[in-house]
Parts: structure tokens; C-alpha cells; sequence
């Protein structure tokens, strides 16, 4: 169950209506409810997906984002009244350091007619963090790297061979 607050909300005629905090002697345990519970998508590491195609199941995009780990919370956002997709989800990964790692493999990849934006769901629309810069960095020059190494071993082997002939 969520709660969320109305569209037309007015802070200031709320504030006039009675305590902003909770009674401490409310027993939410007694409706299933944990204080500050939200399945685990709260917080810093959490993602946004978002240009997911409507079409696509809760267990397509599960299988997307778990290509890279596990997951500790996830959830599609459905329309109320239909249940179908709205294109968006959010996640949160078991490994925390996966976080950065997905959000730059799968950030502007086409999906069908759609692109996907994925980023840190805090981060909004604001530049990529300096540490996420460095993340995506590190993993170009380690694959720049792979690429250089591995072609010196066949230039060695052509050169082996062409002595061989010679």
C-alpha cells in the first residue's frame, strides 16, 4: 500500500489542521506497516529507469537490471486504474557497487522505439557526479587496454610465425 499526499496539497492549511509527526503511539504493526519501510528503494543508491517500453513485462525489465545483479527492491510504476506500465521503474542493487556500473551500460540504449535514461534516481536531471565520471573512465581504459593487449599478442605471434618462414 502507498500513501501518497493529493495533488492539491497546501502545507500551510495542513500545518493549521493538527501535528505534522505521527503519534508515537500508533501501532502500524498492526496493519503491516514498518516505520520508514519502503521495500528497500529509499536512499542514495537507488535508480530510475525511465523510456521503458509500455509492452514490457515486470519480469522482462527485472531480467534487464539483474543481468547485472541482484536486486534488494524493485517496482515498475503501473497506472491505477489500468495496470499497464507507464514506462518507468526504480531499483535498488544487493551490491551497492554495481549501482554506477548499470546506470552507464544501460543509460541510452534503445529499446524498440524508446531510449532509456537511467541515472541515480536523486541525481535528477543534474551532471553526472565527478566519482561516476571516473567509474565509466576506468571502465573505458580497462577495455582500451584489453583491446591493446590483446592485439600486441598477435602482432607477437605474426611476428614468431614470419621468422619461422624466413
Amino acid at each position: 500500500m502507498k500513501v501518497r499526499r493529493p495533488s492539491d496539497y497546501n502545507p500551510s492549511l495542513a500545518a493549521t489542521l493538527g501535528p505534522s509527526q505521527p503519534s508515537p503511539h500508533l501501532n502500524l504493526a498492526a496493519v503491516g506497516l514498518t516505520p520508514g519501510a519502503s521495500g528497500g528503494l529509499e536512499g542514495p543508491d537507488r535508480i530510475f529507469v525511465g523510456g521503458l517500453p509500455y509492452y514490457f513485462t515486470e519480469s522482462q525489465v527485472r531480467e534487464l537490471l539483474e543481468s547485472f545483479g541482484g536486486l534488494k527492491g524493485f517496482d515498475l510504476v503501473k497506472d491505477r486504474e489500468t495496470g499497464n506500465s507507464k514506462g518507468y521503474a526504480f531499483c535498488v542493487y544487493q551490491d551497492l557497487s554495481v549501482t554506477d556500473i548499470a546506470c552507464a551500460a544501460l543509460n541510452g540504449i534503445k529499446m524498440g522505439d524508446k531510449t532509456l535514461t537511467v541515472r541515480r534516481a536523486n541525481q535528477g536531471t543534474m551532471l553526472q557526479k565527478p566519482e561516476q565520471e571516473n567509474v565509466l573512465l576506468h571502465a573505458q581504459q580497462q577495455i582500451a587496454f584489453q583491446v591493446i593487449f590483446v592485439f600486441l599478442i598477435i602482432l607477437e605471434e605474426n611476428k614468431m610465425s614470419m621468422q619461422n618462414v624466413l
